[in-house]
């Protein structure tokens, strides 16, 4: 039997998801704890070191998951036949889940300035997600032509 795009996308072991995630998950969470650090350093220092270590902890938590939600958003949205509509959804609903996430978090230990703090985070990941997801679609596209 002949696999279609979205059974590829499927049948994808959470292996390479979480290998492409964990790499992504270092560099984000050194990033995005710097910066908070920078953003909040005003702040007495419990503060901006708390906002620091949430924000890095937060980013490295999402960019090694996000992947996997972003693999999990494309097989569940397989059922539209045009591409374009699973590349719009696995988008807005990963980046509803990277918005919720961190601020949930930044508003939970209290950062001041939650909003500036994540901004960096949420902006790069929408880049990192806008790609993903289409380099993910492109694959399944090519593997089915070739198939």
């Amino acid at each position: 039997m002949r696999e279609t795009p979205n059974d590829l996308l499927a049948n994808e072991s959470l292996k390479g998801s979480a290998r492409r995630g964990l790499i992504a998950a270092f560099a984000g969470g050194f990033i995005q704890a710097i910066w908070a650090l920078y953003v909040n350093f005003d702040y007495p220092r419990d503060i901006y070191v708390t906002a620091s270590l949430t924000q890095g902890a937060t980013s490295f938590m999402m960019s090694f998951l996000i992947t996997i939600v972003m693999d999990q958003f494309l097989t569940l949205y397989s059922y539209f036949k045009d591409r374009y509509h699973q590349f719009i959804l696995t988008l807005l609903s990963s980046m509803l889940v990277m918005v919720f996430v961190h601020f949930s978090f930044q508003t939970f230990v209290g950062t001041p300035r939650v909003w500036i703090t994540i901004s960096p985070a949420l902006l790069i990941g929408t880049l990192y997600c806008f790609f993903y997801i289409g380099a993910r679609l492109k694959v399944s596209k090519v593997s089915s032509e070739r198939g």
